[in-house]
């Protein structure tokens, strides 16, 4: 069985230091996130529909997305309610390997991600409206849709969606 959760909004923005894994769809986030850093601050306002302060802090993001030692592992990036209910900072050992191995997070930039995938920060949401060659019609929920399905069902036939929205 795999539970997947949403990605939250917030996230930290300071290094930790524990072992990374590899994310399953790290070149495809990086191009996603090589596109979003050409954008201009003006248009990363309007895509991502945010104040100019968040998109000043997502071309931030963007501008040194997948520099070494950035990353974080997503368990521990991400600030909303479950991810602090989950308090993966008082993980044992075992409690780490267990939830590595039955818990997946779905988002809009890198797809699927295990707890401890290594992952920068971001700000992006499946909502947003982001039309690339390439890249199916407008909708990230589209085009990660069949990739992130094949790769649950590939590892489990027993998913628990709490995901929200």
């Amino acid at each position: 069985m795999i539970i997947v959760l949403s990605p939250a909004m917030n996230m930290v923005e300071r290094t930790i230091s524990i072992p990374l894994t590899q994310p399953l769809f790290a070149d495809r986030a990086a191009e996603l996130a090589s596109v979003l850093s050409q954008k201009e601050l003006w248009q990363l306002e309007s895509l991502l529909a945010v104040s100019s302060q968040l998109a000043m802090r997502s071309w931030q993001y963007y501008q040194s997305f997948g520099e070494k030692g950035g990353a974080l592992p997503a368990v521990r990036a991400f600030q909303g309610r479950a991810y602090q209910n989950l308090a993966p900072g008082d993980f044992a050992r075992e409690d780490a390997a267990h939830t590595q191995k039955h818990l997946r997070i779905w988002g809009a930039l890198c797809g699927y991600l295990r707890p401890y995938d290594g992952i920068d920060p971001y700000r992006l949401d499946f909502a947003c409206p982001f039309g690339k060659k390439g890249w199916e019609g407008e909708s990230l929920y589209r085009d990660w849709g069949g990739r992130v399905c094949d790769a649950l069902y590939s590892e489990t036939d027993t998913v628990v969606n709490l995901c929200s929205g």
